[in-house]
């Protein structure tokens, strides 16, 4: 388990640990848990700074995040709202899971007929 932290904002984030998902998928799965702001600090974007932390490295890693939502001290339309915002989707409704795939970064080269036609119009030579 890795506590993740940003500014007043902590949470939990846990290796995926479940026997029924076969191992080479539990090895880019992450359980996100105990997202925890004091109540003097809220509104004010610590939340939102710390789910970015956890979006960049899981992009960076290409790991889903699995979260879960404590909502018994806020209504949970506003933590669909914040979670929402920052990619996830709501899995089930009890316990209240959402979830964030990686972004996927795709690149594709230029195919060469491609090159060729932007070579001609511009008059330029490939070589």
């Amino acid at each position: 388990m890795e506590i993740i932290s940003e500014g007043y904002a902590t949470a939990q984030l846990h290796p995926w640990n479940d026997s029924r998902t076969p191992k080479h998928m539990q090895e880019k799965l992450r359980m996100l848990t105990n997202l925890y702001v004091p109540e003097e600090h809220r509104r004010q974007g610590y939340a939102t700074a710390l789910l970015n932390k956890v979006a960049v490295m899981a992009d960076r890693d290409q790991l889903t995040i699995v979260l879960e939502a404590a909502h018994h001290e806020t209504e949970t339309e506003i933590l669909l709202d914040l979670y929402g915002k920052n990619g996830y989707q709501k899995l089930q409704d009890e316990p209240l899971l959402l979830v964030r795939f990686p972004k996927v970064e795709v690149s594709m080269p230029m195919p060469k007929t491609i090159d060729l036609a932007v070579a001609a119009a511009t008059n330029r030579s490939l070589h």
